[in-house]
């Protein structure tokens, strides 16, 4: 079956990564991207972006991972994809990618949370993030004012925290300073904001965000586009015609990857109802060794 053939998963959370972004609502990886890779992914966005007229149209282009082959490769990507599957396990979706080109002067955002506002995510998750928001930053941000981002560390852990209107600086707020070929992890939950860019450079990122697959997707994709992407990708997309495979994906989706050792696979019993089978994720593990006191 296509499932035996399942890959081990990358590398995710180590346990002060945990820590930092369990607290703090956010964890940065500076140099996670050689530098060829950086340049390979900006060059793809430069091409992207003036396919699209963006500097004078918009400052945003939706479901990247369909405008260029080298976004696509990032579904799964190996930088990446073991912290959100840390979180999700089996169940995995690719539920957002954007790629962003902010120009000098451009557009920027107010303070603001991602996923619904009305009853926010929080309400039924208060721990662990029913979407996770992983940051390719392309372009150099050395200093405030470029267009950067900026949250407000431990907010996502406050459900009560009031609301912060406009664009103005908060006590205690970040904003992130890093080099080219930095990858962020973020819980969405967390508030946050985008600087105005009064630097003479274009900011250019990706964002690409995954929750577990029964959560509704911003963006859809073609089944038979998908179907020609390897086995991890498209199942990371869920593109499923029958909507209980979102909360029961099919055998053949079953396992998306091997557990990373030393962690033994559970029995795999093809002729069981695989979607039945509990795999627990690595957050839950985590979880496990804190209550039971054991830093292995």
């Amino acid at each position: 079956m296509e499932s035996d053939m399942a890959p081990v998963v990358p590398a995710g959370f180590t346990e002060e990564q945990w820590h930092e972004f369990l607290e703090v609502g956010f964890v940065a990886l500076p140099g996670a991207l050689a530098k060829q890779e950086t340049a390979q992914l900006l060059e793809a966005a430069r091409e992207v972006s003036a396919a699209m007229d963006m500097n004078t149209k918009r400052y945003r282009v939706s479901n990247a991972v369909t405008r260029h082959q080298a976004f696509s490769r990032l579904i799964d990507g190996a930088k990446h994809i073991g912290y959100a599957y840390d979180l999700y396990g089996d169940q995995l979706r690719l539920v957002q990618s954007e790629l962003f080109v902010r120009p000098p002067g451009g557009r920027f955002n107010a303070w603001h949370f991602d996923g619904p506002r009305a009853t926010p995510f929080q309400v039924y998750s208060p721990m662990v993030p029913l979407k996770i928001k992983v940051g390719y930053w392309l372009t150099e941000l050395g200093a405030p004012g470029c267009g950067n981002l900026v949250h407000l560390p431990g907010s996502h852990r406050d459900l009560g925290h009031r609301a912060v209107l406009g664009n103005s600086s908060q006590p205690g707020e970040q904003s992130l300073i890093c080099p080219p070929g930095t990858i962020t992890l973020m819980n969405s939950d967390i508030w946050h904001r985008v600087e105005p860019n009064n630097s003479r450079h274009d900011r250019v990122n990706l964002f690409l965000s995954y929750s577990p697959s029964w959560i509704q997707a911003y963006d859809e994709h073609d089944p038979e586009w998908a179907a020609g992407l390897p086995r991890e990708q498209r199942i990371i997309l869920r593109t499923y015609r029958e909507t209980k495979h979102y909360m029961r994906p099919p055998v053949s989706d079953l396992p998306l990857f091997r557990q990373r050792p030393p962690t033994p696979e559970p029995h795999w019993d093809k002729n069981e109802e695989c979607h039945k089978i509990w795999r627990q994720t690595e957050y839950e593990r985590y979880m496990g060794r804190r209550k039971s006191g054991d830093p292995s």
